[in-house]
């Protein structure tokens, strides 16, 4: 039996004889001649050719992603560049409306804190009153129970709008003490004492309630009507002459207010 083997390297053609019979007819040789790939090779090359495609595939979708966060990257750092410029621009202009929003903020405030002050610096003195008499009020003073009261809320008065407190203690059963209100209630001495006090008529009975209102300024009521002139912190600026104003139907309107504008003065 004639065996079909592997001719030698370059040796296998048409003109190669047989080895065993050179003699014999040169053999017609076809692809059952060639040598047949090894099947386990041939699916390894497959396999391998197809990781190989995979991974051509995978490389280069993994390169198109960087270049998308590269440009992502690229045009966020634009957009911060941008704004940062933007913002360099701005900061002189926002400075400037800073600093006068600041001067603004510390213009009101200093109006706000100097307003009290300056309403009670601005000491007027006594209007000239044409007037040379006053009518008596009936009955200036209110009932007795809300004595207390009614001082509380003028000092609150007078703290937020810089006046004084101007405190009259009186009765209705006295005529001094009617003629003194009659005097106040001039138009010319009722404008000018209602921009300097916040006026509380006390109510003092027969001498006998709400004497200790007096008492706290150290004066002692003997007498009707008596006048303290208190500044809102509550320093009495008139207890030597409280009891001055007593004798008031023999005074003129223009001296009670001299006297009162003096007082207001110390103050």
């Amino acid at each position: 039996m004639k065996q079909c083997v592997e001719p030698l390297p370059g040796m296998c053609g048409r003109n190669h004889l047989h080895k065993f019979d050179r003699r014999m007819p040169e053999p017609e040789y076809g692809r059952e001649c060639e040598r047949q790939p090894d099947q386990t090779n041939s699916s390894q090359e497959r396999f391998s050719n197809a990781d190989f495609r995979n991974s051509l595939l995978w490389l280069s979708r993994r390169l198109e992603l960087h270049q998308e966060h590269d440009l992502k990257v690229e045009f966020s750092f634009n957009r911060f560049s941008a704004r940062l410029r933007y913002v360099m621009q701005s900061v002189p202009s926002m400075k400037a409306f800073f600093m006068r929003v600041s001067l603004l903020a510390a213009a009101g405030l200093g109006l706000a804190l100097s307003a009290p002050f300056a309403a009670q610096a601005a000491t007027a003195p006594a209007p000239h009153l044409s007037e040379t008499s006053a009518p008596p009020v009936a009955a200036p003073y209110p009932d007795t129970s809300v004595a207390q009261a009614q001082v509380k809320d003028a000092f609150a008065l007078a703290a937020k709008t810089g006046r004084k407190v101007l405190i009259d203690f009186g009765g209705n059963w006295c005529p001094d003490c009617k003629m003194l209100s009659g005097i106040f209630a001039l138009p010319d001495a009722k404008a000018w004492l209602d921009s300097q006090f916040v006026i509380v008529p006390v109510n003092v009975g027969r001498i006998n309630t709400n004497l200790d209102l007096a008492e706290k300024y150290g004066v002692t009521i003997k007498a009707v009507p008596t006048v303290i002139i208190v500044t809102p912190d509550g320093h009495a600026l008139n207890g030597d002459g409280s009891k001055a104003l007593g004798n008031a139907r023999s005074m003129s309107p223009q001296a009670v207010l001299d006297l009162i504008s003096e007082w207001n003065s110390r103050g």
